[in-house]
């Protein structure tokens, strides 16, 4: 009986504080150009591949016209957002493109050209 009560509790007490774990994930279109411009460098610099990763320092290189302050809140941006994944080596942290990242840049890309 305690134990069920206890679970009870537990579980309203989960829903309470649910609400401050939800926040708004940023999809292509409420990106800035800053951000698509280096999911754009991302994209260049895994050669537009789910599998390869590249450091930071690959990507920051491209991008010198940027202050390194922009960029590096553009990388943090993208990565809360899902456009871009980390992924741990033995030396140092790489990231990589996800699904929505490449598709993304795709989308980028294009309306660029066009």
């Amino acid at each position: 009986m305690f134990r069920v009560r206890h679970d009870i509790f537990h579980y309203t007490e989960i829903l309470k504080y649910e609400y401050f774990f939800i926040f708004i994930m940023k999809e292509l279109k409420d990106l800035t150009t800053i951000e698509k411009e280096v999911l754009l460098t991302f994209c260049d610099a895994n050669n537009y591949s789910l599998h390869s990763h590249v450091p930071i320092e690959a990507v920051t290189r491209r991008l010198r016209n940027l202050s390194s302050k922009l960029t590096k809140k553009a990388i943090k941006t993208l990565l809360t957002n899902g456009f871009i994944m980390k992924h741990p080596t033995r030396h140092k942290i790489t990231y990589q493109l996800t699904k929505k990242g490449l598709h993304s840049g795709n989308q980028v890309k294009s309306d660029m050209l066009n």
